[in-house]
């Protein structure tokens, strides 16, 4: 089972967590990329960079085994049961 949750709950637990600052969480919810989700892009070619950021941007529904979340998981130095909470709704 893929877990999944709206981008909105998602930014909103990202606050909570303490990855992203309050305004930041509210502007990525709108879909804009925080500039803190930079350092999960490295290593990605420039085209999966930009494909990474176009989803961002477009989906509006999260899902728990998109590359980017491990990546981001590691970058704001969260473990697997940390990264599972930032998929539930309140």
């Amino acid at each position: 089972e893929t877990k999944e949750i709206e981008r909105g709950y998602f930014c909103m637990n990202l606050a909570v967590a303490g990855v992203l600052l309050v305004d930041e969480a509210i502007d990525a919810s709108k879909g804009n990329w925080p500039v803190k989700f930079n350092a999960a892009l490295d290593g990605l070619s420039v085209a999966e960079k930009m494909g990474t950021q176009i989803d961002w941007a477009t989906t509006l529904t999260i899902s728990r085994n998109h590359k980017l979340i491990a990546s981001l998981g590691i970058m704001a130095g969260l473990n697997e049961l940390q990264v599972d909470a930032l998929f539930t709704a309140p």
